[in-house]
């Protein structure tokens, strides 16, 4: 959203407003923010319903040419009545289905499955666009969804422009005096979500330390919060594993939440980025790791192969 914000801004025409639950971007557009007490369905649900009746709302829709909904969920549905009063186009971005395809690694299951499908079809009648942000995505949509392909435009996401190659001992030399990684690294951006596949990479790692690999791998994200779970699986029943388990700790590095502006460095000091995910609808990590010229090895399913190209390996996720 940060940079969409910051692409539509060079159209000095346009006046931009934004909905959200905080302001934190400092961009200089206007902001309606509504209180809203955490980001789950049913409460964001009751936020739009607060809004469809909120008289200045009201007043603000009677002016807007376009809503763009930058995420989809059956909370999203009051504004498909709130287009029957106002005349705007209705925008949509949807970014992926995993809820819908995965459901058994959501934390709602099946029954998030039935709601998020239905009301998707619903919300697909009666938008003007949808936008996903992949070739991949866009076939989930047409195929499991069964949204006509017609109305959904592929717009790929873009990473924003402090992602760049930056010289590798310099690069190295600020990643080892702030957080203490000095050896040869492979990197791993991205969270601990189970559709991330952090067993079998920890897993792959593992056993390739075994076999002589010298490299440490850093893990950043929110991994760390469910590091000793992860390695518990990984080494559970595993003999050839648990030889070498202290080796094999010593080389994980899990550094947590890194800056913005600090993921250059990390990358580029690194030799190469790993991303083994099940399923994904763009992989921002693989497009940041080739933005700072490190080769990555990437799952040759979902949106992978698309982002990725032959700037890199890709590998069976489930092997």
């Amino acid at each position: 959203i940060f940079n969409l914000i910051k692409g539509l801004k060079k159209y000095t025409n346009l006046e931009i407003y934004t909905l959200r639950l905080m302001n934190h971007d400092n961009l200089g557009h206007k902001d309606y923010i509504v209180n809203a007490h955490g980001y789950t369905p049913l409460s964001l649900l009751l936020r739009n319903i607060k809004l469809s009746l909120d008289s200045e709302f009201m007043k603000l829709l009677k002016d807007v040419d376009i809503v763009h909904l930058t995420a989809w969920g059956f909370n999203y549905i009051p504004f498909i009545f709130l287009k029957q009063i106002f005349d705007f186009k209705l925008v949509v971005t949807i970014h992926d289905i995993g809820n819908i395809i995965m459901p058994y690694l959501y934390a709602y299951g099946y029954m998030e499955r039935v709601g998020l499908l239905l009301s998707l079809r619903y919300l697909s009648k009666y938008v003007d666009k949808i936008i996903a942000i992949s070739e991949s995505t866009k076939r989930d949509l047409i195929n499991i969804v069964k949204i006509p392909g017609s109305k959904i435009q592929v717009i790929y996401n873009g990473i924003d422009e402090v992602f760049k190659p930056i010289n590798k001992s310099i690069a190295k030399s600020y990643v080892r005096d702030k957080y203490g990684i000095g050896n040869d690294c492979i990197i791993y951006v991205g969270t601990a979500h189970p559709r991330k596949n952090l067993i079998r990479l920890l897993t792959a790692y593992s056993l390739a330390v075994v076999k002589g690999l010298k490299n440490d791998l850093v893990l950043v994200g929110t991994v760390k919060q469910k590091l000793n779970d992860l390695l518990n699986n990984v080494f559970r029943n595993n003999e050839k594993l648990n030889s070498m388990k202290d080796l094999i700790l010593s080389k994980i590095k899990a550094i947590g939440y890194v800056p913005r502006e600090d993921m250059p460095y990390l990358y580029s000091a690194c030799d190469f980025s790993v991303f083994l995910s099940l399923y994904e609808g763009f992989g921002f990590p693989v497009a940041e790791s080739l933005a700072c010229g490190i080769p990555v090895i990437a799952s040759n399913i979902s949106s992978m192969p698309e982002i990725l190209g032959d700037a890199g390996i890709l590998v069976n996720p489930f092997n």
